[in-house]
């Protein structure tokens, strides 16, 4: 096993570079770290456990675990893998912890195993420690990091942006509701705010606020003593008729069925 540390500068501190070759059957011990490790298999297959969570990793493929996580590598098969333990200020890395990542869908993360891949044959063939190789390695690093970051900063305003357009919906259900108000009112194009409202629950926002009304529909109907007509005025239909289209398209039966059935029991 070789080792070395080394102190970058404020923005990524490089705590720890190694690389470990295992026998036919290996089993690391358990342990932690006061920063993040980055484990990027190279040849055979590992298993990092931590917990009851286990993740398999076979060649070219990376993860993360982070610091002050208690975690083991086994391995079943002639292996050999790349750590290096880092401290970064650039991301919060909390959501790549014991996954894979996908370094073929991320330019940075694939530049990134470009370059341990190259460091470890230019050691393995004699030239210089990993230690030689430390500033590289970091240069590498500071894009791969920086970009989860990135990510994470997107995927969470889309998050924010998506429940915003719920509480929208959840405020306003009595009236019609359209896509280009919802845009009005949060300072984003329609277009722009369907597809981040798609891509976070999988429905459109036409699809969300039928749902909504549907549900509230049946709620209506089933514990008010409302008519029809009163339901579908509260939940902003100007036609009862559409409204009573609307739940029959929903729910495969009428709410007037729905009420002549409640008035039975």
């Amino acid at each position: 096993m070789n080792r070395t540390q080394s102190q970058i500068n404020s923005v990524l501190r490089i705590e720890l570079v190694g690389h470990m070759i295992t026998d036919q059957s290996w089993d690391g011990f358990s342990h932690q770290h006061d920063f993040e490790e980055l484990v990027y298999v190279m040849k055979g297959a590992i298993v990092c456990h931590c917990g009851e969570k286990q993740v398999a990793l076979t060649k070219g493929q990376m993860m993360i675990v982070l610091r002050n996580t208690l975690h083991q590598i086994t391995a079943d098969e002639p292996s050999s893998f790349l750590y290096v333990g880092f401290k970064s200020n650039l991301a919060d890395l909390t959501h790549c912890m014991m996954q894979r990542l996908d370094c073929e869908q991320d330019p940075n993360l694939l530049v990134l195993k470009t370059e341990l891949e190259e460091i470890a044959q230019r050691v393995f063939s004699g030239n210089g420690s990993f230690s030689d190789y430390v500033p590289q390695i970091m240069s590498a690093m500071i894009p791969a990091i920086g970009g989860m970051g990135k990510a994470k900063e997107e995927e969470s305003a889309k998050i924010i942006l998506s429940n915003q357009i719920k509480q929208y919906i959840k405020h306003h259900f009595q009236q019609p509701i359209r896509v280009d108000e919802i845009a009005a009112g949060l300072y984003h194009s329609p277009h722009y705010l369907g597809n981040v409202f798609s891509a976070v629950n999988g429905i459109t926002i036409k699809e969300y606020v039928m749902q909504f009304k549907m549900q509230k529909a049946i709620a209506l109907l089933q514990s008010d003593k409302r008519s029809v007509t009163e339901v579908a005025a509260l939940l902003g239909y100007e036609s009862p008729h559409y409204f009573s289209k609307c739940f029959k398209n929903y729910y495969g039966f009428s709410p007037s069925s729905l009420k002549r059935k409640d008035a039975v029991q």
